[in-house]
């Protein structure tokens, strides 16, 4: 009896994961009545549908992989993805209709992209394809959405090279919001690949603020390439207290940091407009 109790649950996800195959995309309202289970329900098993790497969540609903890509790129996602996903959503809450945001590639910004949906009247120009497709699921409050053209790096889902940067130089936007590879007190905010560096640098050139989205797997170590000093960046939005070191070094270089288990403030930076 036991074991038919497990089966049953299994049994519904692998209806899910067909209906979602199938058909390429299947919002949650439309896999309850399906089903006949609940919207909760659904939301369960997609969280542990994606948990596994067998689909993609996307806001209102879930979305097939892309094969291989989509798969190594679901791996990462789910590398403490509770932290991320505070992150992303103490970020979300740090924007306000009618700003605008580079944002770049990466599996926290991808999850910072669908809390985004939240906020209506944004415009956020990107290199990243999986952040512009999960913006585009969002309705009513889908943003003005500029993809940067340039070389196509599928192993992120991402736009590399010069004529990316030379496309993000025309435009100025409110915020740049990054993630990152690495950030210590003495080296500052850093990264492993020299063409997503440069990158990042182009978009906190033509940024008037720089918000940085970094777990805590990211601090307090070292990696290749220089992005920015630390007293470039506006606010640091991560998900656990910082080691006292680091703390220090950036109150000491006058950056905000939010902890994302706390409450987030009303504005990546309240003087923005002062």
């Amino acid at each position: 009896m036991a074991r038919m109790k497990k089966e049953i649950p299994e049994k519904r996800k692998s209806s899910i994961l067909s209906i979602v195959n199938g058909s390429g995309q299947a919002s949650i309202s439309d896999l309850a009545d399906r089903l006949g289970i609940s919207h909760e329900t659904v939301r369960r098993d997609l969280t542990a549908l994606e948990e596994r790497g067998l689909l993609r969540k996307v806001h209102g609903g879930a979305a097939r992989l892309q094969v291989g890509l989509e798969a190594e790129f679901s791996r990462r996602l789910n590398q403490n993805r509770d932290g991320k996903q505070m992150i992303a959503r103490a970020a979300a809450g740090c924007f306000q209709p009618g700003d605008s945001l580079f944002i770049d590639a990466g599996t926290t910004t991808a999850l910072f992209a669908e809390e985004l949906a939240h906020v209506p009247g944004l415009t956020v120009i990107t290199n990243s394809v999986e952040v512009a497709m999960r913006l585009w699921t969002q309705r009513p409050n889908r943003p003005d959405i500029h993809i940067l053209g340039g070389r196509y790096e599928g192993d992120v889902s991402e736009v590399l090279g010069p004529i990316a940067i030379d496309q993000i130089g025309q435009f100025r936007a409110d915020y740049a919001v990054l993630t990152v590879g690495a950030i210590d007190e003495s080296g500052g905010v850093m990264d492993f690949n020299t063409d997503e560096a440069s990158i990042a640098r182009a978009m906190i050139r033509n940024a008037r603020n720089l918000v940085v989205l970094a777990d805590h797997s990211k601090l307090d170590r070292t990696a290749l390439v220089h992005v920015c000093a630390l007293k470039v960046v506006t606010t640091l939005i991560t998900d656990l207290p910082l080691p006292e070191p680091l703390a220090v070094a950036f109150a000491s270089a006058g950056v905000k940091v939010v902890v994302a288990s706390l409450p987030a403030p009303t504005r990546a930076d309240p003087d923005l407009d002062g």
